[in-house]
């Protein structure tokens, strides 16, 4: 019997999903949004419906530091950076995923999907990998054996 795969997660593109797609109607006592709270919290539990022996969250800290914005400082130029609700909610998230004992991943040079990249490629012939995300440009990192 093999090594138990590790789930390598896209956690920012799972909290961005719910902060655009479920209303602002779940709010703190303070009366701050947490819709997006809300939605990635439950991403989680179904996630672990699944009975993952290991589980590592990777989080975009790099919204405008990414090392490819000094190559290419026109790289994502055209997306606003999170407002004040958002940048509160993404710290809520990582928070959340920590106390429920979830490994996770940010760095400040490189986005999410660097991040699962450079995993992946460190795990290569000790356990597989399951990539969790709604981003396309992660399909790059299948590998025949994945199929």
């Amino acid at each position: 019997v093999g090594a138990k795969p590790i789930y390598l997660v896209d956690a920012s593109i799972y909290i961005f999903r719910a902060y655009y797609s479920i209303p602002p109607t779940f709010v703190t006592k303070a009366g701050e949004a947490v819709n997006a709270v809300y939605g990635y919290t439950n991403f989680l539990l179904d996630l672990l419906e699944n009975n993952p022996e290991h589980i590592s969250c990777a989080f975009d800290e790099s919204l405008n530091t990414c090392y490819r914005n000094r190559i290419y400082p026109e790289y994502k130029a055209n997306r606003d950076l999170p407002d004040a609700n958002l940048e509160f909610q993404l710290a809520s998230c990582q928070e959340i995923t920590a106390l429920m004992g979830i490994h996770s991943v940010c760095l400040h040079d490189y986005e999410a999907d660097d991040i699962i990249g450079t995993l992946q490629k460190q795990l290569a012939g000790e356990r597989p990998a399951i990539i969790v995300t709604r981003d396309k440009d992660l399909g790059q990192l299948l590998r025949a054996e994945d199929l």
